[in-house]
Parts: structure tokens; sequence; C-alpha cells
């Protein structure tokens, strides 16, 4: 025998339970006793399948002792038409089910006695004499906790909605599983005529919460105060919460008027009577929500803009409702402000780079960040990749997206510099051969030069450097696609997988202005610029457009003498007489292009260009 704990109140005590069977006695049994044990189940079973055999070991398993005992005593002549009822009680059992310990119910078995015609009456009797569990509790008042409100037939719940553009509490089918949206906070504030006030704010915004209209009967969502108290909430925004038959009642302490489903099926309302629309089942919810999320906030900035933050709390630990705390921190761990936070709560940039705004509350298990870029300048480019490039990658659009990514923040973070467009197109382009080779098909675009020796282009061709462009068809190619953008104004970016040739050996895999193992951005001139990636790592290729894409703004290469470049790192302090340095993404060192270190010459020259280009502009 099993009851249905699920009408007893999540906020009960029980007081007393016990278990209530009718017996009869076959054959005009007169005397003697049938007396049974109750005891209680191992494990779980279902009602349909039941069988005495398949649930011999959850009753084998049972606790040696019984629960109690029953006796069914013949001399009360108890028949089929007039049966008699027996209990034992189960206050114990009954709490430690409803307490969680898992309801398993009990069985009834043989004890002692030798009448043995007796005959107990199950749930499908007709005359109503079934076994039935009694439950004798009293009902606190609700705790503090986020629950779910369902309608009284259980079939909906209310839910955070809006309608025509507000903030209401709506009707809505009952979900698989509960969102924020789904859950509200109830935070007890005390007592007044014998009835326990609360408010009830949304678990998708702590800062609002129900609310009873001010015209009308559509109950709203309105902003609430921070604190919860009776002194501090407007009556409206309080609601007195009672026990009811199974049900809860929750009543507005300003109106009087009971919480109810929608005559609409949407927005509830309130009602003068406590009818059974106005009846609603309360049921605790997991939820550990306790952080805050940003509702406004910019992505990029300029220098000297100003622009809203906001932020709300979501936090399940009662009368926990903020305020928000905001803090500005540089990504880069340095210490310049680049931006603060007023008295109004608004956002005000000073210098260029990339930040991140926090939010966060008193109690709350986290701060939650977001990235702002701060920017002088903007500039736009665009990307290309040929058939090549899509073949080495089945992914080149992510990869050349995410290479974006990077480009912009190096330079936003660097130069206040705000790359803007990056949209990327497949063209098809042909294969890299030298004008001598015998292959010209773009199934050949790995085939190296052959007019000079193993694999590499002939000195003679390097000088003038054009003749070095159009000795290999594949550039001549793609400086065709690229020499007129898209849009105005715009640099224009190619990706090819072809084989680029230089006498400079890299395993077939030469890259033109470009160190010999960094593979990557192959080629910039006239404001345009060609990336040749053969096989490589996704970082280098990534460092090497970072490198090369500096050149449109005045960057220089100087490597030195180990990388064959005209410009030492000590030509150009003679020349320009700034700090250069081979610690730099545009120097020799290999550490500082991994790790993108600018000195302090190259970023000199960086800003000049800036500054001399937009002052034009």
């Amino acid at each position: 025998i099993r009851g249905n704990l699920s009408s007893i109140p999540t906020n009960a005590v029980i007081q007393s339970a016990y278990l209530k069977v009718h017996y009869y006695y076959n054959d005009n049994v007169t005397s003697g006793a049938y007396n049974i044990s109750v005891r209680s189940l191992a494990g779980s079973w279902n009602e349909s399948s039941a069988t005495w055999d398949n649930t011999r070991l959850i009753r084998n398993a049972s606790v040696s002792s019984a629960i109690g005992t029953m006796y069914a005593d013949a001399a009360y002549n108890a028949t089929v038409n007039n049966p008699r009822a027996i209990t034992v009680m189960l206050t114990s059992q009954m709490q430690s089910w409803y307490g969680g310990t898992g309801n398993n119910g009990v069985h009834l078995t043989y004890h002692s006695g030798s009448s043995c015609s007796v005959c107990l009456k199950s749930s499908e009797s007709p005359d109503g004499y079934g076994p039935s569990f009694h439950v004798n509790y009293t009902v606190n008042r609700l705790p503090d906790g986020v629950y779910s409100i369902g309608s009284n037939d259980d079939s909906k719940v209310v839910k955070a909605g809006s309608s025509n553009g507000s903030p209401v509490p709506v009707q809505a089918d009952v979900p698989s599983g509960y969102s924020a949206d789904y859950l509200f906070k109830f935070r007890w504030l005390g007592t007044q005529n014998g009835a326990d006030l609360y408010s009830i704010r949304s678990m998708a915004d702590n800062g609002k919460g129900l609310k009873a209209p001010t015209s009308g009967s559509g109950v709203q969502l309105g902003s609430l105060p921070v604190s919860d108290s009776l002194s501090s909430l407007d009556s409206k925004e309080i609601w007195a919460v009672s026990y009811q038959d199974g049900r809860y009642l929750i009543r507005n302490l300003s109106t009087g008027g009971y919480l109810a489903t929608p005559s609409d099926g949407v927005q509830l309302q309130t009602t003068s009577a406590a009818a059974a629309s106005a009846k609603w089942i309360l049921r605790t919810q997991s939820c550990f929500l306790n952080r805050a999320s940003f509702t406004q906030v910019p992505n990029t900035l300029g220098v000297g803009d100003t622009a809203s933050v906001q932020a709300i709390v979501q936090s399940y630990i009662p009368g926990t409702n903020g305020p928000v705390i905001f803090s500005v921190e540089n990504t880069d761990g340095s210490t310049a402000v680049r931006a603060t936070i007023d008295a109004n709560g608004n956002l005000v940039t000073s210098k260029p780079g990339i930040i991140k705004v926090g939010a966060t509350f008193a109690g709350a298990n986290q701060t939650v960040w977001h990235e702002i870029w701060i920017y002088d300048h903007t500039v736009n480019v665009e990307f290309q990749y040929d058939e090549g490039y899509a073949d080495r990658y089945t992914n080149a659009e992510a990869r050349i997206a995410n290479q974006f990514v990077e480009l912009q923040k190096f330079y936003v973070n660097n130069f206040g510099l705000l790359i803007q467009g990056g949209s990327t197109t497949g063209v098809t382009s042909w294969a890299d051969t030298c004008e001598g080779s015998p292959n010209s098909t773009d199934e050949y675009y790995d085939t190296p030069c052959t007019c000079g020796s193993e694999g590499y282009c002939a000195n003679s061709i390097f000088e003038p450097f054009e003749q070095f462009i159009y000795h290999h068809k594949n550039l001549s190619n793609i400086l065709s696609r690229i020499e007129t953008p898209a849009q105005e104004n715009t640099t224009s970016i190619m990706y090819t997988g072809h084989v680029v040739c230089l006498n400079v050996k890299n395993s077939k895999n030469q890259d033109v202005h470009a160190t010999s193992d960094i593979h990557g951005l192959a080629f910039a001139d006239g404001g345009t610029a060609c990336i040749s990636d053969r096989t490589n790592s996704y970082d280098h290729e990534t460092t090497t457009l970072i490198h090369e894409f500096g050149h449109f703004f005045g960057a220089i290469d100087h490597y030195g003498s180990t990388y064959d470049c005209p410009n030492t790192t000590q030509d150009m302090i003679d020349e320009y007489g700034y700090s250069f340095s081979e610690d730099c993404i545009y120097g020799g060192n290999k550490e500082s292009l991994e790790n993108r270190e600018v000195c302090p010459g190259c970023r000199q020259l960086i800003e000049n260009n800036l500054a001399t280009r937009y002052s034009q502009n």
C-alpha cells in the first residue's frame, strides 16, 4: 500500500499519521483473530505490474521489526457489506517519507492468529472502504525561497513575460525545465493583522516583482526597491500568502485583490474573490543563481564617449537584491586609466585600449566581466581566400574570422585603431607556377619554382621587384583581385594556399615579405596584402597577419643581418632616433614575434603615421 503525499504542502509539520484498512471474515467466523504486521518496503514498485513473486526481494529486505500491528478481531461480526476498520500509527514513517527518504509504502503480512478467512478491502473496492492514509499536520508560514507558481489545476505556471512592451507576469505552459523566467523569490516581511506578508521577485531580474495594478486588474512586474522590508516597499508590492485546502492564496496588501489566472489567457489579474482561479500551487525549485547579468553594455567606444552600463541581480538568497557594483580594469594588466564609471553609472572613456567592465553585488559568488574596445581611429578591411587555402583548411572562413578578432584586439589595444568590416569571400586563383614551370593548373599549387635550383627562383628575377611579382602567375592574379577593394577606403587582404617562391629555403613553403620560420601573410604593397599559408600553425599565421598589417601604418622591419633584412636595429635608431629593439613583433626576436610585443621605436612610428593620416582626413 502506498499513498500520494503531493497534497501535503511543502511547509507542513506532520503531527501524526495512521493507516486505516477495513476487514471482514468469510464463513460466518465470529471468534478468534488474525493479526497483521505492517512493515516498510525496501524498494519501489508499480501497482499495475506488482505480484507476490516479483516483490519478494523488496519485501524480504524490509526491516525485521514491524512498524506496527493491526488486529482483525472476528468477534465484531465484520461482513463484506459491513466491514470493520482497523488502524496502525505511522507518524515516524510518514515524517520520513515527507522528508524525502523515498515513499515506497508498506506491505501487510501475517503476524499471529488462526482465523485465516479474513479479507481486506482494496483500493478497487466500489463501496469506499479501500485503505487510506490519514495525516494530521499544521502549516507554518511559507519559508523564504525560490518557487514556481502553478495554477489550481496544475496545468499552467506563471512566467515573467511582457505585454505591449511592459514586463508583466503571464500564464504559460508547464516547462520541461524551470529557467529563471519561471521562478519567483518569496521573502517574508513580517505579519500584519494575522497575515504573513511577502515580496515576490522574479528570478529573471530580482529588481522586478509582482505589483498590483494602479488601475484595472492587470498585475505588473514592476521595479522594486533593493531592500525587502515593510517600510521600503509600497503596499502594492506586498502580498499576503496563506494556505487553504491544499492551495495557496496570494492577496495584495493595498487592493485586497487576489492574484488570479488571466481571463484572457495571458496577463495575470487580481480578483475580489478567493475563487478557484485565485488558488495556486507553490513548489520549491532548486535554483542557485547568484550573479549579476549585463542588460546594457557597449562593445566598442571612441575616446571621450559616454555610455550607459546596466546590469541586473539574479540571486536565490532571500533579501539579496543588489545594488549592482561596477568596476573597470585593463585587460593587459596595465594601470593606465582608460575609462571610469561616473556617479550616474555611465562609462566615460579617456584613453584607447581594451578594458573590461565588471558587475557584481554584495553576496554574489562571482564578478561578471564584459570586454570593451576603446578606439581613437577606424579603418576598414576585407578578406579574400583562394581555393588552395580552402583545400588546406576546410574551416577557412571561421579560421580567418578568428584571426580577424586577434588582429582587431592587437591594434585597438596597442594603438587605439579599430579595424572594422572583416567580410570574407572565397575566390578562384591560378596555381603558383613560374613561367618556366611545366604545370599551370589548380591541382599543382604545391609545385615549386623550376627556373632556379632546388625549387627556388633564380636570383636574377628579384630585381626589379615587379619582375618577381609577374614572374609568378598566381601572384599577378591575386594582385589583380585586390588592387580595387570592394569598398572605398578599405584594405584588402588575400589568403592563398599556393606555394610562393622566395630565395630563402623553407621546405617548399616560402613566403614573400615574411620571415622564413613564420607561415602566414606573404605580401604587403600599395595598401593591399596577400597571405600564403601551406600547412602550419594558426598562431604563426595570425602573428604574421598582425605583423604585416603594421606596414600599412608605418611599421618597418628591423630583423638584422640574421634575416638578410636591409634595416638593422641600429640602422633604425640611427635614422629615426627612436628606441628600437629586436624584442618586437616587427623585429628579429622570435619570442617577441610570438608574444606580439612592440618596441618603443615601432610604437612611435605607427603613432606618428596614425596622427598624420587622420589629421589629414
